[in-house]
């Protein structure tokens, strides 16, 4: 799965290693631009959010978020655009939200 990581780690960067090196251990990465970063990685967005929550302080900020096939757009240098096309699934799409809705108490079969 692929996922795009958007953070604002408050501070020195040198206290933030422990970030970084989280990062890293997760899977395949690439920075795209200052705070943001592409991973694949085969965990949840809980997961990734999970394995980074412990190396940031309560004032900095974390966002984890699963990219899908024809779901995203923008604008990137085409190194970035490939590393995307290499790394995003054709299967990783959208779910259908399926409901179900019980019958009513009164509806009993004979």
């Amino acid at each position: 799965m692929l996922y795009l990581i958007a953070f604002q780690l408050l501070g020195d960067e040198q206290t933030h290693t422990g970030f970084y090196e989280a990062l890293n251990r997760m899977g395949t990465n690439l920075r795209v631009f200052d705070g943001v970063y592409l991973l694949e990685a085969g965990w949840t967005a809980y997961g990734v959010r999970k394995q980074l929550l412990p190396h940031i302080k309560p004032n900095d900020r974390l966002i984890v978020t699963k990219m899908y096939t024809n779901d995203c757009a923008g604008r990137l240098p085409k190194d970035i655009r490939t590393f995307i096309s290499q790394h995003i699934t054709v299967l990783s799409v959208p779910k259908p939200i399926v409901q179900i809705i019980p019958p009513p108490e009164n509806d009993i079969l004979p």
